[in-house]
């Protein structure tokens, strides 16, 4: 494991972006350290099945705000199964602050195929909302490509703030496209995302969403990766350090045909999680966290 001072393809200069949706809370004084992490689990429809594609929600506890999450798929280890969507989500209406997970079941000749049963976990890591002031969600929507993949950033813009955790979203639910990345950057200021398609060439041009997850700098969090061989991988914070937020996957460029399966954090809360659907074309995996002192 290291601390993010720069490695080969997984680092790149952030580019520009256009914000074009954010969810703010009213600044306060924050506290002197922020407290223990709530972290909550739902499992979608309650059981195995073949609804196809899934969503599942984890909500935080009042009174907290997200910081992180994941998504995890639970049957047989095949490649069809895809992450499509890890999206943090503040207080909305009746709905408090969340974090989503989508994912879905398909095949590169049927997209549609549902022949097996599979669920769906959503993750979330919360925080109390008094010691995460500023705090600020940031997603972009990136200009449509005819491509076949698709890498995003987005910026966090109260200054003094820095990134916990990123997400990001593919278009077309039904299995066009997987996330094959997420995470934030080494230096903390920008959410980063990845998307391919499932096949070499797509019928109609394409945008993907990618968010990033803002607070303030303290309790010396910072940005951990490591870089395994094959397609998963794990990272466990520092001594006395707990995680705030898991990412990982492939690089900043194509991976050919792979998306990640899971990405979540343990329920612990000093590591993370990440595999593949399969060994990307270099055969290596980034598992990939923000961490900062535990307080419990």
């Amino acid at each position: 494991m290291y601390a993010w001072t720069g490695c080969q393809r997984w680092v790149a200069v952030a580019t520009a972006v256009v914000v074009v949706s954010s969810i703010q809370v009213a600044a306060a004084p924050p506290a002197a350290a922020l407290p223990a992490l709530h972290m909550v689990i739902t499992r979608n429809e309650g059981s195995f099945n073949q609804v196809n594609p899934k969503s599942a929600e984890a909500n935080c506890p009042p009174g907290t705000l997200v910081v992180g999450g994941g998504g995890e798929i639970q049957g047989r280890q095949d490649w069809r199964f895809k992450l499509t969507g890890m999206e943090p989500k503040g207080a909305q209406g009746l709905k408090p602050s969340r974090f989503v997970a989508s994912a879905v079941a398909s095949s590169h000749s049927d997209p549609n195929q549902q022949d097996e049963l599979w669920s769906l976990l959503a993750y979330a890591l919360c925080v109390d909302a008094a010691a995460m002031q500023p705090y600020q969600i940031v997603s972009h929507t990136s200009l449509k490509t005819s491509g076949v993949f698709m890498s995003d950033a987005v910026r966090c813009l109260i200054p003094g703030t820095v990134a916990y955790s990123a997400g990001g979203l593919a278009p077309d639910p039904w299995g066009g496209f997987g996330l094959q990345m997420v995470r934030t950057s080494g230096p903390l200021d920008i959410g980063r995302a990845t998307v391919r398609a499932a096949g070499n060439s797509v019928s109609t041009p394409w945008s993907m969403t990618t968010y990033v997850v803002c607070g303030p700098r303290k309790d010396g969090i910072a940005a951990y990766g490591n870089i395994v061989d094959g397609s998963w991988g794990s990272l466990q914070c520092p001594a006395a350090q707990q995680i705030h937020g898991a990412g990982g996957g492939l690089g900043l460029s194509d991976g050919g045909f792979t998306w990640l399966r899971n990405l979540f954090p343990n329920q612990n809360g000093l590591s993370m999680f990440v595999q593949m659907t399969a060994s990307g074309p270099d055969s290596q995996t980034l598992a990939h966290a923000t961490c900062a002192a535990r307080t419990s």
